[in-house]
């Protein structure tokens, strides 16, 4: 089957958020790259960009838009060609909604340890209300929509997000919010967070 990406325009979601999270000479990955859209942004700030997927497709749109970005075929719940601590920043842009809760402790765990010390998290996870998208209206936490034998799709409610950042992260920020970037009105939870020590405990 051939990728197939819907989105035409970028919002450029980044932009306030890189001043405070790296420096100018920061480390990035994009992690769940698609298209390219988001390195290619982080590429022409300047940035020292990696970029992943599970689809090798995807990673051949996103080569052709940013030559200049290493890319690799990578698994979010391992992220094994990794090493740990090697990013100043990790970016999920609507990446890590495929698993059910055990990979999707597995995927922030995956995070967490390619983060140097101090690094911090940018992500978008689909909201609990995401109906034009697929959200069950009858929502129940944790419980995964198989749209087809090879699709499958989470949702996310406040709470389990906060669950997924205790004891790795302190959470800086957590926004609900709604964007027309996409085919239909699409509803999203978009967060900062930053890399807490093992042994930190959770402040989320």
């Amino acid at each position: 089957m051939a990728y197939k990406y819907t989105v035409q325009t970028y919002d450029r979601w980044l932009a306030p958020w890189l001043p405070t999270v790296v420096g100018p000479a920061g480390t990035v990955l994009d992690l769940g790259c698609g298209p390219g859209l988001d390195s290619q942004f982080l590429r022409e700030q300047g940035l020292a960009v990696d970029a992943c997927d599970i689809s090798e497709e995807a990673i051949a749109e996103s080569r052709k838009l940013n030559p200049g970005v290493r890319h690799m075929q990578a698994d979010a719940r391992d992220l094994a060609p990794y090493a740990d601590g090697k990013f100043d920043l990790v970016v999920a842009g609507l990446s890590l909604h495929y698993f059910e809760r055990e990979d999707s402790h597995r995927a922030f765990g995956a995070v967490h340890r390619v983060l140097k010390p101090d690094g911090f998290f940018l992500f978008r996870l689909n909201a609990w209300d995401d109906h034009e998208f697929g959200a069950p209206r009858d929502f129940h936490p944790w419980r995964i929509l198989e749209e087809s034998p090879v699709s499958r799709k989470q949702f996310f409610s406040d709470a389990m997000i906060r669950e997924l950042l205790a004891g790795r992260f302190k959470l800086l920020s957590l926004e609900k919010k709604r964007s027309d970037r996409y085919q239909k009105p699409k509803s999203f939870y978009e967060g900062c967070a930053k890399r807490l020590a093992p042994d930190a405990g959770s402040t989320c």
